[in-house]
């Protein structure tokens, strides 16, 4: 999830193909890498849709009503 470049819309990125080989998302990598450091905190072990909740979990009035889910309900254009 995003903002995009040039308006203010909210953007849910989906796959455009599955990974290819060894790729994988940042967002692993991070965990992986936080794992192998030490680090413990309990953020580096929330998955990505946890990640795309808490981000869109704003008090922001501009945010009201947009969830995960409502974003992977809409149409694609």
């Amino acid at each position: 999830v995003h903002t995009a470049y040039g308006h203010l819309y909210v953007t849910l990125n989906r796959p455009a193909i599955a990974p290819v080989g060894e790729s994988l998302p940042n967002s692993e990598i991070f965990r992986r890498l936080a794992a192998r450091m030490g680090l413990t905190d309990p953020a580096f072990a929330d998955d990505d849709l946890e990640l795309i909740r808490q981000a869109l979990d704003s008090p922001h009035p501009t945010m009201a009503g947009i969830t995960l889910e409502r974003l992977l309900h809409r149409p694609l254009r």
